[in-house]
């Protein structure tokens, strides 16, 4: 697939138990290193959340505001912020992953994420998200639909917005 994280389920003997938990496993010369992390228990669903435009803070107070925004959609398991690798500089972008057990009462996902302690928003986009207007981020309607979008189409034969010449 796109992603290049992959996942392998390991058990390792109980001599290197401690270890392998603070440290990893890292393979000589090749850049290949196995990171553990608990498995998840019970029944549910892995969310993977993509963040493409998160506000400009501080990459504490960011992490901060978005674990207590996402932990009403579900368990947050990961977070993490894109950094521009060679000098280091926040990309705007992000993602989460977020785990779903059954039988709890979580907020549905939305598109629209609002981080309450700063005053800001970002979008996340997910599988098997519902319809959303890449123009005006709204739940209710596609690009398409969206008339703040179809405001700002300009007819090249009378010169007025809301129309193509095609329908002029």
């Amino acid at each position: 697939g796109r992603n290049k994280d992959r996942y392998i389920e390991v058990h390792p003997d109980t001599s290197i138990v401690d270890t392998f938990i603070t440290k990893g496993v890292s393979y000589g010369k090749s850049k290949l290193r196995l990171l553990p992390c608990k498995a998840l228990e019970g029944e549910g669903e892995v969310v993977h959340l993509n963040l493409p435009d998160l506000p400009f803070l501080s990459h504490i107070e960011l992490r901060s505001e978005l674990l207590k925004a996402l932990s009403i959609f579900g368990e947050v398991k990961d977070i993490g912020l894109k950094f521009e690798p060679v000098r280091g500089f926040f990309m705007g972008g992000g993602y989460a992953v977020l785990h779903r057990p059954k039988n709890h009462n979580f907020k549905t996902l939305t598109h629209n994420i609002f981080l309450a302690g700063c005053d800001e928003f970002c979008h996340a986009t997910f599988p098997a998200m519902p319809i959303w207007c890449r123009y005006c981020h709204s739940e209710q309607h596609t690009k398409y639909e969206c008339q703040k979008s179809k405001d700002r189409i300009l007819c090249y034969s009378c010169d007025k917005y809301g129309h193509f010449s095609k329908y002029c």
